[in-house]
């Protein structure tokens, strides 16, 4: 008899079933095998008219017992666990990156149906090889649960310190990216645009003198400006369709601009502040580890 799966709501995302259909093959697919073991067999998507889709996975799969247990034997059992992920893990982005650049630098127009449909079908092979994003958000989760010795050694050290307090603050130093994150990349091209619109007096004046509806209109006048707006708008417009509130309008994205430009913080000095502080923090984080001195099981 097959055992009953216990299903629950995890979370709602801002995509259409078709969508959600290459998420769910992604998250089953076995990529990083055998560097981590990392993968879901079960998911349920419902999608629901103008309110995107509803996933539900198996308890069982996500309990501590199953999920992190086996995260934290992948690295347990492998003390270059971290050079081994960064290989696998450049492999399947890089696969992803091929397609994608291939796909850019085709002209579909020219292309019969058979080459779109094989393009179409390396680009889906590709990003469903494994759960690319996941499993970094999920491994760190996996890694820093109280009953694992990287927060065993952390607490270990702050009791031999006198400095218990501080555990949630040594934490989130030793959570900070060291990689750029697509929220920092989306701040700081925002701050490069908004200064660059700035230091031009003329398109400074256009969004602190009008409305939204006459900067978008006046702005064809200024051809470079407007195409920087609209390239990073096609960048990053996925990143509120997906997560936040749906697709934006452009009129959304000039309102960001304006209230970057008539801040009396300067969009130049902001993008300094962002650029310095995630220096800092991962400077911070180097810092904190070499204080630790984890041993080499622990560290890594």
């Amino acid at each position: 008899m097959k055992k009953k799966i216990k299903w629950f709501w995890a979370h709602r995302r801002n995509a259409s079933l078709h969508h959600m259909s290459f998420f769910g093959a992604g998250l089953r697919g076995r990529g990083f095998l055998p560097v981590c073991d990392f993968y879901f067999d079960h998911q349920i998507y419902y999608g629901v008219p103008e309110k995107g889709c509803y996933i539900f996975y198996d308890r069982s799969q996500l309990s501590q017992a199953d999920l992190y247990q086996r995260m934290q034997k992948s690295v347990d059992q492998n003390i270059n666990f971290v050079r081994d992920f960064r290989q696998v893990s450049d492999k399947l982005f890089g696969a992803v990156f091929f397609y994608l650049d291939k796909i850019n630098e085709s002209n579909l127009d020219l292309l019969s149906d058979q080459d779109i449909l094989s393009l179409y079908d390396g680009y889906l092979a590709a990003v469903t090889a494994g759960p690319i994003l996941t499993v970094q958000l999920w491994g760190i989760e996996a890694l820093l649960q109280p009953e694992y010795k990287i927060i065993k050694h952390l607490k270990k050290k702050l009791k031999q310190w006198h400095n218990e307090h501080e555990f949630q603050s040594f934490k989130e130093i030793l959570l900070a990216n060291s990689g750029e994150s697509v929220a920092y990349s989306e701040q700081r091209d925002f701050y490069l645009v908004a200064a660059a619109l700035c230091r031009n007096q003329k398109t400074r004046e256009l969004f602190r003198l009008n409305s939204l509806v006459l900067i978008e209109k006046r702005l064809n006048k200024y051809p470079r400006q407007n195409n920087w707006i609209d390239t990073h708008i096609k960048k990053y417009s996925w990143v509120n369709s997906e997560y936040v509130s749906g697709a934006w309008i452009k009129q959304d994205w000039l309102k960001l601009f304006k209230l970057a430009i008539v801040d009396p913080v300067t969009p130049a000095r902001k993008l300094r502040n962002l650029v310095n502080d995630f220096k800092n923090a991962e400077a911070e984080r180097k810092g904190l580890i070499n204080k630790l001195k984890p041993p080499p099981e622990v560290r890594h």
